[in-house]
């Protein structure tokens, strides 16, 4: 017989809390560092974890999509088990069932932007990453200032956005523009600039939701000397 409906919402949401366990990642609820926020991609409903299987049905590809806060379907890095040349034939396929869940929505895919924490908990991000298809124009432009030609390569667009958010001086755009981790290379400089300009309370105020902001916080304590630094974690550690 069929499997009734609420045996398959709690095997789906079962399936949700394992994501990181087939790929070894933060979030694997055996042995990651990030665990918890799982739970978050697993309960809100603006979140969903996409799941690719091979013929015997064991899972080989994930990826996290989510609805941002201006209403876009935005897309998160893709993680696979398979050989190296074929990521981006998962790639594909994750892009192609996305597209088909932005029409069947009536949802624009976005490349920038983030969702909104319902529950309030930690929740940490695969990495934000467009669809596919061509560069947009902001990675286009950086890739042409790196003197290499327009690519999709992993991470770039996020660096491109980093780069043109600091250039334009606007803080909203930085802070939608950060990602939340890898705090290096423009990410570090796009963290310290939003520091910058907001000032030490502010930034405080939002390095909940946007740790590299903590990152760059504690980088400036301890640039400052030792007390400061210890003083600084304190104050992290307080936040709400």
């Amino acid at each position: 017989g069929s499997i009734p409906a609420q045996a398959l919402d709690a095997l789906s949401v079962i399936a949700v809390h394992r994501m990181g366990i087939p790929f070894g990642t933060c979030l694997s609820l055996t042995n990651g560092m990030n665990a918890g926020a799982a739970v978050l991609n697993a309960v809100e409903a603006n979140k969903r974890v996409l799941y690719l299987r091979d013929a015997r049905g064991a899972i080989v590809g994930r990826k996290l999509i989510a609805v941002s806060k201006d209403w876009r379907l935005l897309g998160y890095r893709t993680y696979s088990a398979l050989e190296r040349g074929v990521v981006s034939e998962v790639d594909a396929a994750f892009a192609a069932l996305c597209r088909d869940l932005a029409a069947e929505a009536k949802l624009p895919l976005g490349s920038t932007g983030a969702p909104e924490n319902l529950h309030g908990g930690f929740w940490y991000d695969d990495g934000l990453v467009g669809f596919g298809g061509s560069p947009d124009s902001v990675s286009a432009a950086y890739c042409g200032t790196l003197g290499r030609p327009p690519c999709r390569a992993q991470g770039i667009e996020e660096e491109a956005r980093a780069v043109a958010a600091r250039a334009s001086k606007n803080v909203d755009v930085g802070l939608e523009a950060l990602p939340r981790w890898r705090f290096e290379g423009e990410h570090r400089e796009l963290a310290r600039w939003l520091l910058s300009e907001l000032g030490e309370v502010a930034t405080l105020r939002r390095a909940h939701d946007l740790p590299m902001l903590g990152d760059a916080l504690l980088e400036q304590a301890a640039e400052r000397g030792p007390q400061h630094l210890l003083a600084m974690f304190g104050k992290l550690g307080a936040r709400p």
